[in-house]
């Protein structure tokens, strides 16, 4: 952790660094055959930027945070104007101390050949408007990094609280369905037992790997296809257990399923619909399950009758209602997915369309 948050920081202080490197080099990149006049302006160029870099790293770290983006922007100016006019003292007192004399004989020392003229061209090379105007203008040019580095980190930071409030929404609808399937399935198996034990064990094994499937392999985010269909198919080998013959299934899983991955348990709600509400002992029922991949999307299928019976709730899918597969759809798939329902006296019927996510 202590390398990570090292290695962060290193990235935010890098850009200082090379824009610090390269506003030194400006005079080294503007050198011209005049040795004397060369000197004299690197000379002034790194006078100034001592004073202007400083004025940018109070405003940054100092001013802006604590004033500016705390809301406090009338004491923030004020601070601002009162760090310039210090910084102009300091700038124009320090221009006295290098009076001509002083100059003469620094012009004498690391200026060969430089006479009188030299020091009071020093003297005069930095106007009092002109400094204040660059004071300014980098005030105003290190507000605005600061700020739009703090848009940026607060973006960051929005970015991971809704990550996070997705992943939690999503282990929360997830857990909604597992709870609810094994209770219906459990019961199942408690009829069954009655009838015929055999088939009750081979239930208990079913579940048994179906379960496994819930607890070990459904956590990850995506999960291959082949076995999301394998957890569909022994659950609906379950059903047809406790089914009478009167009952029209028809199962149709792509015989060569493509390697791809998808968010798991999107459909077993409305298999475990179409069994619980679709079918009925006393009248001929069926049900319809399709499942086809093309390169672009997964097209899922699921159709039942609807028995002659108004105490039926028609719009339940799952225990878990409509609303929260839709909504696990739209976390997922931010309305890229496409889920119509319809919902007639006689049918009722889903049509599930998914984008295939590239790995």
């Amino acid at each position: 952790m202590k390398t990570s948050n090292r290695l962060i920081d290193f990235r935010k202080a890098l850009p200082h660094f090379i824009a610090i490197l390269f506003i030194i080099a400006i005079p080294l990149l503007l050198d011209d055959n005049d040795n004397r006049r060369s000197s004299e302006l690197a000379f002034r160029f790194y006078f100034q930027l001592l004073f202007l870099v400083t004025a940018f790293y109070i405003n940054y770290y100092i001013l802006v945070p604590k004033f500016f983006l705390t809301k406090k922007r009338l004491q923030y100016f004020l601070f601002a104007i009162v760090l310039i006019i210090i910084l102009l003292i300091i700038q124009q007192i320090v221009i006295e101390f290098l009076s001509p004399e002083n100059v003469k004989a620094l012009s004498r020392k690391y200026i060969p050949g430089r006479g009188r003229g030299s020091a009071s061209l020093f003297w005069r090379s930095f106007p009092l408007i002109n400094n204040m105007i660059f004071m300014f203008l980098m005030i105003g040019f290190s507000t605005g990094v600061r700020i739009i580095n703090e848009l940026r980190k607060k973006e960051l930071t929005e970015k991971e609280k809704e990550k996070a409030h997705l992943d939690s929404e999503l282990a929360f609808l997830k857990n909604q369905i597992s709870p609810h399937f094994f209770f219906n399935t459990l019961n199942n198996i408690y009829a069954l037992i009655e009838i015929n034990k055999g088939q009750a064990q081979e239930a208990v094994e079913k579940l048994s790997d179906m379960m496994r499937y819930l607890i070990y392999e459904s956590e990850g985010k995506d999960i291959p296809l082949y076995k999301e269909i394998d957890f569909m198919q022994n659950y609906i080998e379950l059903m047809k257990l406790r089914i009478s013959s009167k009952i029209n299934l028809d199962i149709q899983f792509p015989k060569e399923i493509p390697n791809i991955n998808i968010p798991p348990l999107l459909m077993i709600p409305f298999i475990e619909n179409a069994f619980k509400h679709g079918i009925t002992l006393q009248n001929d029922s069926y049900i319809t399950i399709s499942m086809v991949v093309t390169e672009m999307e997964l097209i899922f299928i699921c159709k039942n009758g609807i028995p002659q019976n108004p105490n039926q709730a028609k719009d339940s899918v799952g225990g878990i209602g409509l609303s929260n597969v839709k909504k696990r759809l739209e976390i997922l798939y931010n309305n890229k997915a496409s889920l119509t329902i319809k919902n007639n006296e006689n049918e009722f019927s889903i049509n599930l369309k998914l984008p295939i996510k590239n790995k």
